[in-house]
């Protein structure tokens, strides 16, 4: 679609007209990652994006429509994939992917979203944190104003090899999946809800990673690292300490959203609660 011109052309027309239709009020580019090979990118990615990303404001921008971008934190994809300077240029804000950054591709269990750097960490995923990730994008020419952090309402989840080692870098075993959880159905991300009832009923017990900043619970048999209110309680004093913009939330759903754990809607409160209203619109995803 980014490819050449006429593709481009034939996507903002569209796309511009899709949003008049449906009365949105923007568009966020959401391209898991231009110019990663692993994932079928091209070199010309790079550059094909930044003229996606100027048709698009040149025809939003009579609109009075929003245009952002998800950015990813790892260095590596940045270089390859983004020219920041031309991406401020062109967007409103950057909605920068402070989850995901660990995995059951890693082969063993991890917190996904770290806020700060941690001893544990191996050499080649010691900047893979918040805070590390949002001075790498801000040194490649971003400002603070058009960051904004992207938090997950969700945990992944993880079947340990051995219960007896359940802690962070536990080994894990790959061939049988942990189960699924209640309400979403899936064997590799929970729901907080899913999480925060697990531990309601002491099924599962909770752990807090004192330097990532973030918590992960066991049952001893199934393991999943995740956010809560203290860890997003961090992470707003974080973003409001380093004058970042705000928060884009995936997903609203899949918070406690009947109140079932404690405070409807906890953790999307605590961000409420903890950004000024003045600063740029908490965004979230349903």
């Amino acid at each position: 679609m980014a490819l050449g011109n006429e593709s481009r052309r034939l996507f903002v027309d569209g796309i511009a007209e899709t949003l008049r239709q449906l009365n949105f009020d923007g568009l966020d580019i959401f391209w898991l990652y231009p110019g990663h090979a692993e994932r079928g990118g091209r070199r010309s990615d790079k550059a094909n994006l930044i003229q996606l990303l100027k048709k698009l404001r040149r025809v939003f921008r009579k609109r009075g429509l929003l245009l952002t971008i998800a950015v990813s934190l790892n260095k590596y994809i940045l270089d390859g994939g983004y020219n920041i300077p031309e991406i401020v240029r062109y967007v409103d804000w950057m909605n920068v992917v402070g989850y995901d950054l660990r995995g059951i591709w890693n082969d063993r269990t991890d917190i996904h979203s770290p806020l700060y750097p941690r001893n544990i960490d191996s050499e080649e995923m010691a900047g893979l944190n918040v805070q590390e990730g949002m001075q790498e994008i801000l040194d490649r020419g971003a400002v603070k104003r058009k960051l904004v952090l992207g938090i997950a309402f969700y945990g992944r989840v993880y079947h340990l090899a051995d219960p007896r080692i359940a802690g962070l870098h536990s080994p894990i075993d790959k061939l049988n999946r942990p189960r699924a959880g209640a309400f979403l159905g899936s064997d590799h991300i929970h729901a907080y809800l899913e999480i925060c009832l697990n531990l309601k009923s002491r099924a599962w017990r909770r752990y807090f990673d004192s330097e990532g900043q973030c918590p992960y619970a066991t049952n001893g048999e199934d393991w999943v690292g995740y956010e809560d209110e203290e860890s997003i309680r961090q992470k707003v004093d974080f973003v409001r300490r380093e004058g970042y913009a705000g928060f884009a939330v995936v997903n609203v759903g899949m918070d406690d959203f009947r109140g079932w754990c404690g405070a409807r809607n906890g953790l999307l409160e605590v961000i409420n609660n903890g950004i000024p209203y003045e600063r740029l619109p908490i965004i979230v995803q349903k």
